[in-house]
């Protein structure tokens, strides 16, 4: 077990060197083989990510972005760095379902919350804008936001 994890922080190790080089293929075959080794590791799966990104492989980005929300339990962090790359995308179809689904685990996060307040108000769906700032009241009621 220890072994495995040794043999993944190496490759992941040599893939941060060459990402910092700007050789993301290296980085990236490196980023593979320790995610093959450590098939869990959302450090991994993020640093996957952004090679992905900055050689523009929009399809890739999405399913790493996916492995890191469902090995992370769809944190609110990994989940705004979804929700940021589905609005660069435009996919906004993308981008309110994952803004559910992360309500769903995360039903108490202001930030996530105010997110659908935003998409509630381009959709003018107001009724509903209202109950979500109940929502947000209700969860700290002496919070003025």
């Amino acid at each position: 077990m220890f072994s495995q994890v040794g043999d993944a922080m190496e490759y992941f190790m040599k893939g941060e060197i060459f990402k910092l080089e700007l050789d993301f293929e290296n980085a990236i075959n490196n980023f593979i083989t320790a995610s093959e080794i450590d098939s869990n590791s959302i450090i991994i799966f993020n640093e996957l990510t952004e090679c992905y990104r900055e050689i523009g492989d929009h399809k890739k980005v999405k399913k790493y972005l996916n492995k890191s929300l469902i090995n992370s339990n769809y944190s609110v962090d990994v989940g705004i760095e979804a929700l940021n790359f589905y609005n660069e995308l435009e996919d906004t179809l993308a981008h309110a379902e994952l803004l559910i689904e992360l309500i769903n685990y995360n039903p108490q996060n202001k930030e996530l919350l105010y997110l659908k307040i935003r998409s509630l108000f381009d959709k003018k769906e107001y009724v509903e804008i209202l109950h979500v700032y109940k929502n947000i009241y209700l969860l700290d009621p002496e919070d003025g936001d």
